[in-house]
Parts: C-alpha cells; structure tokens; sequence
C-alpha cells in the first residue's frame, strides 16, 4: 500500500504554520519526501538531493511530532 501526500504538504501549496505538533499520520519514508519537496521549492536556486540532507538531525522533528512544514520553519528559525 502506497502512501499519498497530504495535499497541505505538497510543493504547490503554502506552508502550514499553526499546526507544529501533530500527531504523525506519515510514514518515515512519506515525511522525508514530503520535507525533501518543501526544502527544494524553499531553495529552488539549489538542486538537493536525498542524500544531501542529514536525515538523522531531521529524524528528531518526525519523533517529535513536527509535520515537514513545521520542521522546516524550526530548522531555519522561524518558528519563534
């Protein structure tokens, strides 16, 4: 069974702010994805790829419950 993307997490859609500690509905795999397509609309000026991100530092948002988005904001302080 193959997991979708929320279409509040896609790469068209703003950021969702609001809403940083949310129970985790995607799988690991699913909320990689879902920050790797964040971070390359973030820096579209960048190409990133997966195995450029230091996963294990994004590993503590997904255990903390932080969706891609909010994961995101509190990786580059914006969170405050």
């Amino acid at each position: 069974m193959q997991e979708e993307l929320s279409p509040r997490l896609t790469a068209h859609t703003p950021h969702v702010r609001g809403s940083a500690d949310l129970p985790i509905l995607l799988s690991w795999p699913t909320w990689q994805r879902a920050v790797l397509s964040l971070l390359r609309v973030e820096f579209a000026e960048h190409h990133i790829g997966f195995d450029e991100v230091d996963w294990l530092s994004w590993r503590l948002f997904y255990d903390a419950g932080k969706t891609p988005a909010a994961a995101i904001d509190r990786a580059l302080e914006r969170d405050f």
